[in-house]
């Protein structure tokens, strides 16, 4: 039967029919708000977009927790993670395999993590893959073997009271350290996740020339800071000697020999510049840096290099060619790459830096012939370097042909001046004189020491 509303003539037919017909629409209204919210659901649940997959750090230690994530995945895929060692092969997981976290499900979002736990022992690199009924995709990532990169803060110069490195990974400068033309900062790298009876090779390169000779090349760890009581300190399982090996001596720097690189937990098997030394005929280039590799075989899970990097001397360059004539921040010592089974880690450039400020002033060492009368006969000189008896000959005179100087100059670092005149007699005072004719008894060498130019 159909209902019209003209049909209708008393007020409670018309109130039933209006009610009636408002009870009609609001099924279709629901109905409607049915429909769509089913397409709602619908439309997330089958939302997949491009599957994607990312681990949440790009580098990890060895033992490391490594937490994956993907997108783009359909509601309630179930994605199996497969997790291989790109180097050795030495390593690898699959999700719900061998104890390894089962296979994760995307979530209504399409959106999943998994999360896994390196090995302990270093391996280089990885590759992560994640497979569905959406489809395949990677990712990659490393675990680096570099636990710390530090060098020597010494304080006073003498590493304070307790005379022990303050190491470090930040800039050496004025307000922690004192070092001097001719001193050695110390390094110190710390590598974990190692596999004993296996080689291992570091890359490293230092910089060498930036409009005067900054560090001009390698030297043992205490070259200057014989004062380092423990150099160790903070690292469980080292202990120093250690073994040792020649750094290479560099053909363009004549007083750089017998150097060593310290290790603890291996021994030390090779060494050798990486390329051409900058320097090569004299012509030294503006942000030069040589590159050195050393090899050794761990012996522990954690092996710790030692070796000091050398702040240029005047006394060896000449006057003004020191480091601390630099005007800028130009020492570096930085890590390249970690090798080991043929597969190169790229590290970086992990960069220990050093500022001009942490340079005490140099000072100056005039050398004066006067000879008593004035006499053509040329006197010969040589400064001898302690520290490598490296020796710098000269020869002055004291007369007005102009062949050879009266005066040398040198620039000298704090602490370190000597002198040595091979005509002089340390038993017999310098002002003695014969009792009759009143001549001098030794030859005389005038050395005269000026304060540095504010």
């Amino acid at each position: 039967m159909s209902l019209s509303l003209s049909s209708l003539t008393s007020a409670a037919d018309r109130a039933g029919a209006l009610a009636h017909h408002a009870w009609w629409r609001r099924i279709a209204a629901l109905a409607v708000l049915v429909v769509v919210a089913t397409l709602g659901l619908v439309s997330v649940a089958h939302g997949a977009g491009t599957p994607t997959l990312t681990s949440d750090k790009a580098d990890y230690p060895p033992g490391g927790a490594v937490v994956l994530s993907g997108t783009g995945w359909a509601s309630g895929e179930q994605v199996h993670i497969t997790v291989n060692d790109d180097a050795g092969q030495t390593w690898s997981l699959s999700s719900g395999v061998n104890g390894a976290p089962v296979d994760p499900v995307a979530n209504l979002g399409g959106e999943f993590t998994y999360s896994f736990t390196l090995p302990s022992w270093f391996v280089a690199s990885y590759t992560a893959t994640a497979t569905g009924p959406s489809g395949t995709v990677s990712t990659t990532f490393t675990d680096s073997a570099v636990g710390s990169f530090r060098q020597c803060k010494n304080a006073d110069g003498v590493g304070g009271p307790s005379h022990l490195c303050n190491w470090a990974n930040g800039n050496v400068q004025g307000t922690n350290s004192a070092y001097a033309e001719g001193d050695a900062v110390p390094q110190r790298l710390e590598l974990t996740g190692l596999v004993p009876g296996t080689s291992y090779t570091i890359e490293m390169a230092y910089s060498v020339y930036k409009n005067v000779h900054t560090y001009d090349y390698l030297a043992t760890y205490d070259y200057s800071e014989d004062w380092i009581t423990n150099p160790c300190d903070g690292i469980v399982g080292c202990s120093l000697p250690g073994s040792t090996y020649p750094i290479p001596n560099d053909p363009n720097v004549p007083f750089d020999g017998g150097q060593l690189w310290t290790l603890s937990g291996g021994t030390l098997t090779g060494s050798a510049f990486v390329g051409a030394t900058a320097g090569a005929g004299g012509v030294w280039v503006n942000g030069a840096a040589n590159t050195i590799s050393v090899t050794f075989t761990a012996a522990a899970s954690t092996s710790v290099l030692f070796w000091g990097t050398h702040i240029a001397s005047g006394t060896d360059w000449g006057v003004g060619r020191g480091a601390a004539s630099d005007t800028g921040a130009d020492f570096h010592m930085y890590l390249n790459a970690f090798i080991t089974g043929g597969v190169r880690t790229t590290l970086g450039q992990a960069d220990n830096q050093m500022a001009t400020s942490a340079l005490q002033p140099i000072g100056h060492l005039v050398v004066t012939k006067d000879a008593i009368p004035d006499s053509g006969q040329d006197f010969f000189f040589s400064l001898v370097r302690t520290t490598t008896g490296a020796t710098t000959a000269f020869q002055l005179d004291d007369d007005s042909d102009g062949t050879l100087p009266r005066t040398r100059n040198f620039d000298v670092a704090p602490g370190t001046c000597a002198a040595y005149f091979p005509g002089t007699n340390v038993l017999v005072p310098l002002d003695s004189v014969a009792e009759e004719s009143n001549t001098p008894t030794s030859k005389a060498v005038i050395v005269r020491l000026e304060p540095p130019v504010p």
